[in-house]
């Protein structure tokens, strides 16, 4: 049986990349003449995975904040995993300010004579539906304190209205969406300038492509890096294998995956992981069926022994481990964060986890670079547009570097094939991504538009490591 723990999340990795296309953006928009001036809007902060958004926003953005005279800054996110608290105390601790976590304690520093620097830092459900979050907006829109909100992951929540939820996801709104977050911040956005989000993929009313019906919209001040600045701060990824995907050729599929995994660790010995997108439990390919299917594969082909506890469900609903044995029982777990420790640690047998919706953000596990969607359903709006952030968004947690056990510095993996510590055969195995997708339109465009702006090639990885030392003969 498994220890539970809470996992610990690495440090994101300071580069020049995070100094000019971070961090210089968010100064340079505070400190524009007209920026006390603009009130109804969420300025937009685009950051890639390995610049250092998390870093940033504890160490340069707070700070910079309180300098220009904020008194209480909200830093809130879609769930614990995306919170690195040690980041932010060690930078709460730098840089003089306080962290306070619940709204309790945020209320006593709205006391007049508080003068103490708070950041509150709160989940998007303790922060905007929780049941004391009206209170406590409501307070804070009386108060006097001069006020800012950093929200990370904002893709994730922040759809203005059920009424635009199709155009700007591609798909139906539940009846229940009441656009909490958004019309909680468009009211406070109305009494402070100093309201910023952070993402990697906008949805199509943070880019500008659908007009939010609310009084806040959204304006992006920065632009992405371009991906050869990252070269040797994240991953890098293979030729993407399309597939033309049906419940005949579903097991092929699946085999090939476990193949290719099973051929990457052969090569390096150590340990690669899985994500497998599934449909719901009405889809065509529910996370059950494809577990009952890829535990069969292993039994009739051995790849790893039945009776490791390989497979891991971490849904809404399920979140269970179990092995490839025909009568394996599902041994039930309870956080999130124990399923990806799993996943992580080298010593540990799991290697495919399962999700439906989660996986979005949140997922701080390097070896994380196999990712199967079986979702073939086309997200098109209304207007006929072919909705793909939700995708990027997946493969997006692919993109985390991987380096084993050699320590990093500011300038990512390039001292380390300078000093020897990394040897490059074998970081073009760990470190690289593989996609296995539909072949749809959306994934199609998906996949060209990551490849792109977001990723390097594996072929650009092998001539840029090749470069770097040559120089050094």
């Amino acid at each position: 049986m498994r220890k539970i723990q809470q996992i610990s999340m690495d440090k994101e990795i300071e580069s020049d990349s995070g100094d000019t296309f971070l961090v210089k953006p968010f100064i340079n928009t505070i400190e524009n003449r007209d920026f006390l001036l603009k009130l109804g809007v969420m300025n937009v902060i685009t950051g890639l995975t390995g610049q250092g958004k998390t870093y940033h926003t504890a160490n340069s953005f707070i700070p910079k904040l309180f300098k220009e005279g904020v008194q209480i800054v909200h830093y809130t996110f879609p769930n614990l995993d995306v919170f690195d608290e040690n980041m932010f105390q060690s930078a709460a601790a730098d840089n003089n300010y306080i962290i306070v976590k619940t709204l309790e304690e945020a209320l006593k520093c709205l006391k007049k004579n508080n003068t103490s620097k708070v950041v509150l830092c709160a989940s998007n459900q303790l922060m905007y539906v929780g049941k004391n979050s009206k209170k406590y907006l409501k307070r804070l829109l009386k108060s006097k304190k001069t006020f800012g909100f950093i929200c990370d992951e904002i893709h994730t929540w922040m759809v203005s209205s059920i009424e635009t939820y199709n155009i700007t996801n591609g798909t139906p709104a539940s009846r229940f969406y009441k656009a909490s977050m958004y019309k909680s911040l468009s009211k406070l956005s109305q009494k402070t300038p100093y309201m910023f989000g952070i993402t990697a993929t906008p949805n199509m009313e943070q880019f500008g492509e659908v007009t939010p019906l609310g009084m806040m919209k959204f304006s992006i001040i920065n632009t992405l890096p371009p991906k050869e600045m990252m070269m040797f701060k994240s991953a890098w990824v293979k030729p993407t294998l399309f597939m033309e995907l049906n419940e005949d050729n579903l097991d092929i599929y699946l085999q090939r995956v476990m193949e290719d995994v099973k051929d990457d660790e052969n090569k390096t010995g150590n340990k690669k992981s899985v994500l497998i997108h599934c449909t719901n439990s009405i889809g065509k390919f529910p996370v059950d069926k494809v577990m009952s299917r890829m535990m069969k594969i292993n039994r009739l082909n051995e790849f790893w022994d039945n009776d490791k506890d390989m497979f891991v469900s971490m849904t809404g609903k399920e979140k269970y481990y179990r092995n490839s044995k025909k009568n394996g029982s599902k041994i039930k777990y309870k956080e999130d964060s124990d399923a990806k420790r799993w996943l992580n640690d080298q010593s540990d047998e799991a290697r495919f986890m399962f999700i439906i919706e989660k996986g979005k953000c949140g997922m701080n596990i390097p070896n994380l670079k196999f990712m199967v969607s079986l979702r073939d359903t086309e997200k098109v709006n209304n207007n006929g547009y072919h909705v793909v952030h939700t995708n990027k968004q997946v493969m997006g947690r692919m993109v985390r570097i991987n380096t084993g056990d050699v320590k990093l510095d500011h300038y990512g993996m390039e001292k380390g094939f300078l000093d020897g510590q990394l040897d490059k055969d074998q970081m073009l195995i760990d470190n690289s991504i593989q996609f296995y997708v539909p072949n749809t339109p959306s994934w199609v465009i998906a996949v060209q538009e990551f490849e792109k702006n977001y990723v390097n090639t594996i072929e650009e990885a092998g001539r840029k490591i090749d470069e770097l030392m040559r120089k050094v003969g």
